[in-house]
């Protein structure tokens, strides 16, 4: 069986990726990427038409116009690979423009403006220079095909001795009165042209800018929501959810050791105080804990708080105790404020069963409670 083909669109994407490799020509640039496409599209299609011309006036004995078209397909076939290589609109552009004019000013005022087929391009090359160049290139190119039409005109109505031999049996008036008129409103064209271009590419800049702008703003939003999604609004700790995803993603058979916190005489300072004071003992809390060298830390709900750490038993032993000191160091309010601590429950995991190390702690946890308060146990491990 033949290997079947790729389908036209995907043939047709490969010669523009050739022509306008995305690395020098950014798909994002829709003005250049326009810009781009016309530069590339007239020069080919120039190149092909001078050719051609070559080839028809080689044929019917015109030698040296037929020189001259040849240069001039070659030259749009430079232009066209030199901008495709460099990316460089104006260079390349002002370039092509130039060539085509040079060309057709040899060709034309070498005839004694009796080339019909130049004339009637005029007009369409100021409409290119428009579309492709900036404003004071295309104003510029636009005179100087104004000033050749007139210069052809002039020559056209003496019939001077000519540099190339022409076929004769024309009607000069006809060929140069409408391309004159032609050339005189595409110049007008061009400029309305211009101007519009310009403002349709600052809407699509200023279109482009918002959109990056907006994007950045929505990522920064999804970035907020998913931070507090995760975070305990009071305390700036983990959740409870976060919490759990991180246990999930520790790495197994690496020893970890979990620290269930729970605290000791905090409803007392809820009920004699208020629920704002219980807050911002909640919040010291929550700095405490941040700031006892674990690797995460967690709000599991109320006064209960869990943290992972990654060491051996010395060193969860180390934080345990550093932690009970230090909240048993923390004053509610005045003397006569009920106290509060920490009890805790040690528990190892390797990563494998985080269900049953959680269990095993809270479990500590209350064996700690039950043994005295403000203090930590370690737990007995347990299978399941």
């Amino acid at each position: 069986m033949n290997p079947a083909r790729p389908p036209a669109a995907s043939r047709a994407a490969r010669v523009a990726e050739w022509l306008l490799p995305a690395a020098r020509f950014p798909r994002d640039d829709v003005p250049k990427m326009a810009s781009s496409m016309l530069l590339l599209g007239f020069g080919l299609a120039c190149a092909l038409a001078c050719g051609f011309f070559a080839i028809s006036d080689a044929v019917h004995g015109m030698r040296a116009l037929g020189a001259i078209y040849a240069v001039a397909a070659a030259g749009c076939v430079a232009c066209v690979l030199g901008f495709r290589r460099s990316a460089r609109l104006l260079l390349w552009g002002n370039l092509f423009i130039g060539l085509l004019f040079a060309i057709s000013a040899l060709a034309n005022l070498g005839a004694g403006g009796r080339l019909q087929g130049v004339n009637m391009v005029l007009p369409t090359l100021v409409m290119v220079a428009a579309l492709m160049l900036d404003r004071r290139s295309a104003i510029a190119w636009s005179l100087l095909i104004l000033a050749q039409m007139l210069v052809a005109y002039w020559l056209a109505q003496r019939s001077p001795a000519t540099l190339f031999a022409v076929v004769e049996g024309w009607d000069s008036t006809a060929y140069q009165r409408v391309p004159l008129v032609m050339v005189v409103l595409s110049i007008f064209l061009a400029v309305w042209f211009k101007h519009m271009i310009e403002r349709i590419q600052q809407h699509l800049l200023e279109l482009h800018r918002s959109e990056r702008e907006a994007r950045s703003e929505s990522e920064r939003l999804n970035r907020m929501l998913a931070e507090m999604a995760a975070v305990d609004p009071l305390t700036g700790l983990l959740n409870r959810r976060a919490f759990l995803e991180a246990l999930a993603h520790c790495e197994a058979a690496a020893e970890h050791w979990l620290l269930y916190v729970d605290l000791d005489g905090f409803k007392a300072v809820n009920d004699q105080l208020g629920h704002e004071a219980g807050d911002r003992v909640l919040i010291d809390v929550a700095a405490v804990l941040r700031n006892s060298g674990v690797d995460v830390a967690a709000r599991l709900g109320g006064d209960e708080f869990c943290l992972l750490l990654h060491g051996n038993e010395f060193r969860a032993r180390q934080i345990a105790e550093r932690i009970v000191q230090s909240v048993a160091a923390m004053v509610t309010g005045g003397p006569a404020s009920p106290r509060i601590g920490a009890s805790i429950g040690v528990a190892r995991t390797n990563g494998n069963n985080i269900e049953a190390a959680l269990r095993n702690a809270d479990a500590a946890c209350y064996r700690a409670k039950r043994g005295g308060k403000s203090q930590f146990a370690l737990a007995v491990e347990r299978s399941g």
